[in-house]
């Protein structure tokens, strides 16, 4: 909030916000569409809706605003009743606290003047949760909580646990539940789910834990909505043990309070997708249908994240179908992926352009997706023909993205033509990430050309980016390959300091790189014996994968909530 916000920011944010439920008189309501005919209580937020001017309200503000806005000038051509002396008073105030630097300060102005009502703090206060300024909304509510003249009720408190705990301040929580027992205000289950999320969001699982229990044993009952929120904060933690103890609560109660819903098994399938055990996604998808609980498209784009063929992937896309469920953005980048994946670019792009002719706008994530398909295929043409499809049709490419053609042009030996697009990178003020530079790395070891491969090192070092162990197989592999063992050795030494394990890529680098009985002896005692399992550069598009996989894992959670 500090400093004056640009105009269009100003305008996105009263002027186009929604409108508000009538007769709304406590700070966290103000959340649902008028559908009143007449002006109500909630017109500090109703009168800024664009809309407003058909239901008789108008708006009124300074020549300044008003001569910056053409959808502004419009409703004062069109004018409905004047707005009331309190109704033009807040909206002055507004203005000002809006090009404030210290917003909280003109707030406690006008209250000392007796200038503020309880309308006007609802009103207020609602403009910033819907502007998610927590930090403003919690040092408000604070002083007014030592005022005499504002009582808080049940839905006020709501606000105040909403913000601590979207601020991260879930620990204060506890002071405000035992602030409304001495007050007498009763806290409802969606308050404690609230305080659950909060914990579960600073990974404080004991805390969220215990709020739970309590809830088991002394109430109030968990609500559904209770039990996705423990079993979503377990799954983005990736506790799958946890996720699947809450959903058994649910299911083999003897006598369930909460029936499970589409959206705690579509959790479940999502947490088994993301610990690649596709069986138990299955089952729990068949589970949904015997137990006849409605199958969503979440269900299905959970299940296609997940799938490990492009066979599977198909087979989950046709259920979809069947089930006369309309795919989406999630759907068809899904299966896009599955085919980059099986290096099976023509039909990643038959998909895509499936989802085109569908009328659904291909997201970044899409975009990427299909041309990792053709980065997979070693054919770079095939991805720049697609990264300027992405310009020209306004979807701005991301790191992911010219990383990936990077990627491409690497895979045939064409280093100048991947130093060029890191050039253009940057010029669309995008900086190379520890992908970009791991990738740049590998085509340089691929030329023997180790002096460069070093240099991207360094400049990776100086951009405070700290290798991983993708970055140290690379150079273990460019060394051991170059016959100067001792060198990988101490490259692998560096990475175990560091903290990371060798994984079945590198210990088949190890292997590969020792060419006398002693290196393989040395190899097999840093090993301890573990087997070896894949090839490099099995090993290396693993890595490329991870351009795509984790924000597609993203899209689909947040479908999934």
């Amino acid at each position: 909030m500090a400093g004056v916000l640009p105009f269009s920011c100003f305008q996105r944010r009263y002027f186009d916000a929604p409108d508000t439920k009538c007769g709304s008189s406590s700070l966290s309501d103000c959340t649902e569409p008028c559908s009143s005919s007449v002006a109500s209580p909630c017109w500090i937020s109703s009168r800024y809706d664009p809309r407003g001017a058909g239901r008789g309200v108008r708006i009124q503000v300074a020549a300044a605003v008003a001569r910056n806005s053409p959808r502004i000038r419009n409703l004062r051509n069109n004018p409905g009743p004047a707005l009331s002396p309190e109704q033009l008073a807040w909206e002055r105030m507004m203005l000002e606290v809006e090009k404030s630097p210290e917003p909280l300060a003109i707030l406690k102005k006008y209250a000392g003047d007796g200038n503020i009502s309880r309308e006007s703090v609802v009103g207020t206060l609602t403009r910033f949760k819907q502007m998610q300024a927590w930090k403003i909304i919690i040092k408000f509510t604070e002083w007014l909580m030592e005022q005499g003249w504002y009582n808080f009720n049940q839905k006020d408190y709501f606000l105040v646990l909403l913000a601590y705990c979207k601020d991260g301040q879930v620990d204060k929580t506890e002071g405000i539940f035992q602030r409304m027992a001495e007050l007498g205000v009763v806290a409802n289950i969606e308050m404690y789910t609230l305080q659950i999320e909060g914990y579960g969001r600073r990974r404080s699982f004991d805390k969220a834990e215990a709020v739970f229990q309590r809830l088991l044993t002394t109430g109030p009952s968990p609500t559904a909505q209770t039990y996705q929120t423990m079993m979503k904060s377990y799954s983005e933690a990736g506790r799958l043990d946890d996720v699947q103890r809450i959903f058994k609560l649910v299911t083999d109660s003897p006598s369930p309070t909460v029936k499970p819903d589409a959206r705690m098994y579509n959790l479940m399938i999502h947490t088994y997708g993301k610990q690649g055990k596709v069986e138990q996604a299955m089952s729990v998808y068949q589970s949904m249908k015997r137990e006849r609980v409605a199958l969503t498209i979440v269900t299905f784009n959970s299940l296609l994240a997940c799938q490990k063929t492009w066979k599977d992937a198909e087979d989950v896309f046709r259920k979809l179908q069947a089930a006369k469920l309309d795919p989406d953005v999630f759907s068809y980048t899904a299966l896009v992926n599955a085919y980059a994946k099986a290096r099976r670019a023509e039909c990643a792009h038959a998909a895509f352009d499936d989802m085109i002719a569908a009328g659904i706008r291909p997201t970044q994530v899409a975009y990427n997706a299909l041309i990792n398909a053709y980065a997979k295929c070693k054919d770079p043409e095939g991805a720049r023909a697609v990264l300027k499809q992405m310009k020209q049709n306004g979807c701005t490419p991301t790191v992911e993205s010219y990383t990936s053609l990077i990627s491409a042009y690497v895979s045939v030996n064409l280093m100048a033509k991947a130093e060029q697009t890191v050039l253009r990178m940057k010029e669309a003020d995008l900086q190379p990430n520890l992908q970009t530079f791991c990738v740049l790395m590998t085509g340089y070891a691929n030329g023997n050309k180790l002096d460069n491969m070093m240099r991207s090192f360094e400049t990776m070092k100086l951009a405070g980016l700290e290798p991983n162990r993708h970055v140290y197989t690379v150079l273990v592999n460019a060394y051991g390959s170059n016959d100067d063992f001792d060198s990988a050795i101490i490259w692998y030494k560096q990475m175990l300091g560091t903290g990371y394990k060798p994984d079945p890529i590198l210990r088949t680098v190890l292997l590969k790189i020792a060419k006398s009985h002693e290196q393989t002896e040395e190899i097999h005692e840093l090993l301890g014996m573990q087997k070896p399992a894949r090839s490099l550069e099995e090993g290396l598009d693993t890595g490329l994968d991870t351009l795509v996989l984790p924000q597609l894992e993203k899209q689909e959670l947040v479908a999934a909530r």
